[in-house]
C-alpha cells in the first residue's frame, strides 16, 4: 500500500506444525505429580498466528535516501530428537526402544521384561578374555531372545525410574524480530546502510534436570505418582528459555565500476541466551530450574565484527580478490571443575560472582579472575554442600593465561582466465588463507576458541575441609606451598603437571609455564 513516498506492507502468517509431539501417548502415572498437566499428553499447539509489518519511506523524494522498518513474529520448527528420546520412555518397556549397558568384566544378566528374572546371560561376551569374534555370536543370540521377549505393559520410564520426557504445557518457540535502518546513495557509485536489529526468542528449549527433586539442592523430594520418592533424577524438557540479540550494523558498498568493487561492513552486537545448545535441546544448563541464572552472553557472541572484501581487475585478465575479517573474542563461562556447589545435580557450577559468559566480558583480566578465585577459596572451598560433598579448592592463574582471543584473518585470491578458443576458457586460481599467519585458536568443533576454556583447575580439600596435603591456605584465599610460594594452576588439565597455554603460531603449539619468581606452577 503506497501513500506518496511512503509504502506500507503487512500481513498475518499462520503456521501449524504437524510434527508429532508424542501427543498419542499419555505421560506415565509415575510423573503425574511433577508435570503441570498430570498424565495428559503433550498437545500440538494450534494458535501460531504470526503478524508482520513493514514500511519504506523516501524522505526527500530524490530517490537517493530510503528509511525502512519492519517487525514480525516467526515460529520455529520442533526438534525431532526430543520426541524420539521421549518416546522410548513413554512406550512399553522392551517394545524395541530399550538399551542395555554392561561393564566389561562384570556379570551381565539381562532382564528383558523387568519381571525379576534373568532372560539372557551376556557375561561371556564382556569378560576380560572375550574378543570381538567371540562376542558377536553371543550378542546376536541375545538380540533374538530380546526380540522374542514379551513387552512389559508398563512404560519404560516407570520401569527404569529415570529418563527424559517433554513437558505437557509445551509452547512453540518463536522469535520477535524488529529492524529500522537508513540507506543513502553516495558518490563513487556507492551506498551506505545503517541498521538497528533486535531479535527476542521466546519459549526456547531448556531442561529441568531433576523434576522430582532427587538432588536436595532442588528442594524437598516430591512423591511420585506411585507414592514413593525418586530413586534417580528424571529430566523434563521445558520451553522456558529465551534469548536476545541486539546489533547496530553499518555497511558501505561500492558497486563494480572502473575495474573494482569494495564492501566494508561492521557490526556492534550482543547475543545473550539461557542455553548454549545449537541443536535446540536445552543443553548447557549451569543452574537447574532457574532460567534467569542461566542468562548471559552466548558462546558465539562477538561484540565487534569487521569484514572487508574487494575485487580488482588488473590488465591481462588478472583478477585479485581480498577478504579481511576482524572480530573480537568469544566469551567463556568460569566453572569450578566438576563441583556441584548448590547440590542441584549439575556439575561444573559457575564460579561465584560470575554468570554465563563472564570471561572476556565483565571478567576481562586474569587479575579479576584470581580475585574471584581467592574469594571462592575463602567462602566455599572445603565446605560441605547439601549433598554432603566437599567443595574443592581452586588454583589461581599466572600472567601467561589468555582468554577472549580475537579473530583476525586476511585471505587473498589471484586468478587469471586463459582463452583457448571461442567456446573454451580455463581459469587458474591461487589462494592464500590467513596471509599474515596470525594465530587464531580453534576448538574441537572447528569454531573459533580460546586457549582457556573456562574450566578452573581444582584440587580436593582435606577430609576436615582444610587445604590439601602439601599446601596451606593464605589469608587472602590463595594456595601456597609449605615453603611459602604461591601456587598457580594449569589451564589445559587439572593435574600437578599442568601447563599454561600461550598463543602460538599456527604451525606449532607452545606449552609453557610462566610464573613470577615467587610462585610455582602446579
Amino acid at each position: 500500500m503506497a501513500y506518496g513516498r511512503l509504502t506500507l506492507s503487512g500481513g498475518v502468517h499462520y503456521e501449524y506444525d504437524t510434527h508429532p509431539l508424542n501427543n498419542d501417548l499419555p505421560k506415565p502415572d509415575l510423573v503425574k505429580t511433577v508435570l503441570p498437566n498430570g498424565t495428559a499428553p503433550t498437545r500440538v499447539p494450534a494458535k501460531n498466528f504470526a503478524p508482520q509489518i513493514g514500511l519504506a519511506w523516501d524522505p526527500t523524494g530524490e530517490g537517493k535516501t530510503a528509511v525502512r522498518a519492519g517487525a514480525g513474529i516467526y515460529y520455529a520448527m520442533q526438534v525431532s530428537n526430543l520426541v524420539t528420546n521421549e518416546r522410548a520412555q513413554l512406550a512399553p518397556f522392551n517394545s524395541g526402544n530399550t538399551t542395555f549397558n554392561f561393564q566389561r568384566g562384570t556379570n551381565a544378566f539381562a532382564d528383558f521384561s523387568k519381571d525379576g528374572k534373568a532372560t539372557f546371560d551376556f557375561t561371556p561376551a564382556i569378560s576380560t578374555s572375550a574378543t570381538v569374534a567371540s562376542a558377536i555370536p553371543i550378542i546376536l543370540a541375545g538380540q533374538k531372545v530380546f526380540i522374542g521377549a514379551p513387552a512389559n505393559a508398563l512404560p519404560g520410564l516407570t520401569i527404569t525410574r529415570t529418563g527424559t520426557i517433554m513437558t505437557n504445557d509445551f509452547k512453540v518457540p518463536y522469535t520477535t524480530q524488529m529492524n529500522v535502518g537508513v540507506q543513502r546513495e553516495l558518490p563513487w557509485n556507492s551506498v551506505i546502510d545503517v541498521n538497528y536489529l533486535y531479535t527476542r526468542s521466546t519459549h526456547e528449549f531448556m531442561r529441568d534436570s531433576d523434576i522430582a527433586n532427587f538432588f536436595p539442592g532442588n528442594g524437598a523430594a516430591i512423591r511420585l505418582g506411585d507414592g514413593t520418592f525418586p530413586t534417580n533424577a528424571i529430566t523434563a524438557f521445558t520451553t522456558d528459555g529465551y534469548s536476545r540479540y541486539k546489533a547496530l550494523t553499518v555497511r558501505w558498498d561500492k558497486r563494480f565500476s572502473k575495474r573494482f568493487q569494495y564492501t566494508a561492513s561492521y557490526a556492534l552486537s550482543r547475543l545473550n541466551t539461557t542455553s548454549t545448545d545449537g541443536f535446540g535441546q536445552g543443553a548447557g544448563m549451569l543452574v537447574n530450574r532457574n532460567v534467569a541464572a542461566n542468562f548471559g552472553p552466548a558462546q558465539l557472541d562477538r561484540t565487534n565484527r569487521l569484514t572487508m572484501n574487494g575485487i580488482v581487475e588488473l590488465p591481462r585478465g588478472v583478477r585479485v580478490s581480498l577478504l579481511s575479517t576482524h572480530s573480537s573474542g568469544l566469551p567463556q563461562s568460569a566453572v569450578v571443575g566438576s563441583a556441584d556447589l548448590n547440590g542441584d545435580g549439575i556439575t561444573g557450577d559457575l564460579l561465584p560472582g560470575t554468570h554465563r559468559g563472564s570471561l572476556g566480558r565483565d571478567v576481562s583480566s586474569v587479575d579479576r579472575l584470581n580475585a574471584l578465585i581467592r574469594q571462592y577459596n575463602q567462602n566455599y572451598a572445603g565446605k560441605l554442600n547439601v549433598r554432603n560433598q566437599r567443595n574443592p579448592y581452586l588454583f589461581e592463574y599466572g600472567p601467561g593465561v589468555t582468554f577472549n582471543d580475537s579473530y583476525i584473518s586476511q585471505d587473498l585470491q589471484v586468478s587469471k582466465i586463459f582463452k583457448v578458443h571461442e567456446r573454451l576458457k580455463i581459469e587458474s586460481t591461487a589462494q592464500v588463507f590467513n596471509l599474515f599467519n596470525i594465530s587464531n585458536l580453534v576448538g574441537s568443533a572447528g569454531l573459533p576458541s580460546s586457549a582457556f576454556n573456562g574450566t578452573l583447575t581444582t584440587i580436593a580439600a582435606a577430609s576436615d575441609g582444610g587445604a590439601p596435603a602439601g599446601f596451606r591456605a593464605g589469608t587472602d584465599g590463595g594456595l601456597f606451598t609449605t615453603a611459602g610460594d604461591r601456587v598457580l594452576g594449569g589451564v589445559n588439565r587439572a593435574s600437578a603437571s599442568a601447563a599454561f597455554r600461550r598463543r602460538a603460531p599456527r604451525s606449532r603449539l607452545a606449552l609453557a609455564c610462566r610464573a613470577p619468581s615467587s610462585s610455582v606452577c602446579a
